[in-house]
């Protein structure tokens, strides 16, 4: 059981840098738009 939990803490933790990474790209290519626009 504990072992399952541990896998369960790795998965969220992946996921949590995930969402982190897709959030950082998505500013960033907003703001890629941005300079082009201008």
């Amino acid at each position: 059981m504990h072992h399952v939990n541990d896998r369960i803490k790795a998965l969220k933790k992946d996921y949590f840098i995930y969402i982190i990474c897709c959030i950082i790209i998505n500013d960033f290519l907003n703001m890629l738009s941005i300079i082009i626009l201008i």
